[in-house]
């Protein structure tokens, strides 16, 4: 959430697509956006103060942008998928005249705007890094890497990485996909496996062959892992009729972990599993 007069970033925050869908397989009815609603809802609550009423002169002035940026590979222009989101948020029941908004696609060519604009910078470093990449061929990827890739900055956020993994354990009971989740928002994948890998060690050390089945299913690191469920859709149907029943009820940004027995290194019953 940005502030338009100054241009103040006042709020960040982090959301994982609950159940991805290709393109042409996107459907941009109300329903999908009203579907959206009770995650967005949340997510608007969080940062976003309600729009005050003013007697006499109506709502008050919007003085806050509320912008989602989607990273994801091919091409920098707007898909349905993007689209979501715009309708999504229109859809959040949180007084969305309360500020203006729009949506930005980031890959690795380039951004582009939902309501406009485009560039080939700022986007995404290489999803690839090492010997494989030619730097002498591809000097742009060169420069790319030396200006989002600092030394420093690397070697900050591994610390900050490796202390918090060292310190966000599992909570008693919960499963695998929804401790990933959490940890996600707060560090990101770095392709890699670490934050399944920490949830072994600590909650289900006797689960020696999860590696072995990951890399079966084409599971590399730890997004991989958490795009493979999903939440299924009758819960989400359900979420939003409790909404609509109840426009109070307070709403989370994802649904609670519904527990798995001591040692288990399944997902619990909230998460269904995708073919990859």
């Amino acid at each position: 959430m940005i502030e338009l007069a100054t241009g103040t970033v006042r709020h960040i925050d982090h959301l994982l697509t609950p159940e991805p869908l290709p393109d042409d397989a996107c459907d941009l009815g109300s329903e999908l956006a009203s579907l959206m609603s009770p995650t967005l809802c949340g997510l608007a609550q969080a940062a976003v103060p309600p729009r005050p009423w003013q007697e006499g002169f109506g709502w008050a002035v919007p003085d806050q942008e509320l912008i989602t940026v989607v990273c994801r590979e091919g091409e920098p222009f707007p898909s349905p998928v993007e689209e979501q989101f715009f309708w999504g948020w229109r859809y959040s029941n949180h007084l969305t005249a309360a500020f203006h908004g729009d949506v930005y696609v980031v890959t690795p060519t380039g951004w582009a705007g939902l309501l406009g604009g485009e560039g080939e910078w700022p986007a995404l470093p290489p999803l690839v890094e090492g010997p494989d990449i030619d730097l002498v061929q591809f000097p742009e990827l060169a420069e790319r890497r030396a200006l989002l890739v600092d030394p420093i900055v690397r070697e900050a956020a591994a610390i900050l990485a490796e202390t918090t993994l060292t310190e966000a354990v599992p909570e008693r009971g919960e499963c695998i996909i929804c401790y990933g989740w959490r940890l996600m928002t707060m560090l990101g994948c770095d392709r890699t496996l670490r934050i399944a890998q920490r949830f072994r060690d600590v909650a289900a050390p006797r689960a020696k062959k999860l590696e072995a089945t990951w890399a079966r299913r084409g599971v590399t690191c730890d997004c991989q892992l958490l795009e493979a469920h999903g939440i299924p859709r009758h819960i989400v149907e359900e979420e939003y009729a409790a909404r609509e029943a109840d426009p109070d009820r307070p709403i989370t940004a994802s649904p609670p972990c519904l527990g798995v027995r001591k040692g288990s290194a399944q997902p619990c019953a909230t998460w269904v599993e995708f073919p990859r």
